[in-house]
């Protein structure tokens, strides 16, 4: 079974369940993920591996399949029913992917997206994808089975073409979110087109009303933290209490917790008769979001 060109096989087969496409489905589409890591997951001895891996820093490919036309378990699939999984043909990439980790948590650079973009024209023309995709949705792909932007169960067994975890049925991850799938696309039939401009992820209220304390959200990647302290700075603004150190009195929500924003905590908290220690807890964002 030959390779994508220029990858390298995989010490570690992903177990195969059967032939891709099976149980029923007729059509094979690509599927894109992201770890939530910059090294190689183990993909659990490779029980859930995928069929190729791309590194985003590294732009090296591996196969990982240990059969390139049968289906692996990174979807729903042969464990859990449903098998999602039986007519994807799956791509991680390797690069961070956490709702926690923004903005532009997949570092996507332009080369990047013409790599993935030669493996989608690849995969068409070996396995008759469609030349379709799941355009990314404002703001990126939503968390949770309930995502408004996932595909129903006819809709993802008609599917032919390029799409992400986001997009299939029955799963909750958000990976993909900051992933521009018709840049892909467009790519992968020769069009030029001007970088996409950054976008940041999608946000819940469970990530955003998170305690934060001066200090926080200077080490935006590693604290998850600063989209917090971004939304923070702006409610702070909204009640008249933009940082002091700011020009104008605006906020420059740079979702950095200094000492301006510190002094504006404070103040707010002295004003709705609040413990005034400048940590943003449950009860000062319930009243700033009133």
């Amino acid at each position: 079974m030959g390779l994508y060109p220029g990858s390298v096989d995989s010490a570690v087969r992903s177990k195969t369940y059967g032939p891709l496409p099976t149980h029923g489905r007729t059509k094979v589409a690509l599927v894109l993920h992201t770890t939530e890591t910059t090294g190689m997951p183990g993909f659990g001895n490779g029980s859930r591996g995928p069929h190729y891996t791309y590194g985003l820093r590294t732009r090296l490919w591996t196969k990982w399949a240990e059969y390139e036309d049968g289906y692996v378990g990174t979807l729903t699939g042969h464990t859990t029913g449903g098998h999602l999984n039986c007519k994807a043909l799956q791509v991680e990439t390797i690069g961070y992917s956490n709702l926690n980790y923004s903005p532009n948590v997949l570092e996507m650079t332009n080369e990047n997206y013409e790599d993935l973009a030669a493996f989608y024209r690849w995969a068409r023309e070996r396995y008759g994808i469609g030349n379709v995709v799941t355009p990314t949705p404002p703001g990126g792909w939503l968390y949770g089975t309930s995502s408004k932007y996932r595909m129903s169960h006819a809709e993802w067994d008609a599917f032919s073409g390029l799409t992400c975890h986001g997009a299939v049925p029955s799963t909750r991850h958000w990976d993909t979110g900051l992933m521009d799938l018709s840049r892909i696309h467009a790519l992968s039939n020769g069009d030029v087109i001007d970088p996409p401009p950054p976008i940041d992820p999608p946000v819940t209220e469970e990530y955003i009303m998170q305690t934060v304390r001066q200090g926080d959200g200077y080490l935006a990647k590693k604290d998850g933290k600063r989209r917090a302290v971004k939304s923070l700075q702006v409610m702070l603004a909204d009640h008249g209490f933009a940082d002091k150190n700011t020009q104008d009195g605006q906020c420059a929500a740079d979702g950095a917790f200094g000492s301006g924003t510190h002094e504006s905590v404070v103040a707010f908290q002295h004003s709705v008769d609040l413990v005034p220690d400048g940590v943003v807890g449950p009860q000062t964002w319930d009243l700033l979001d009133s």
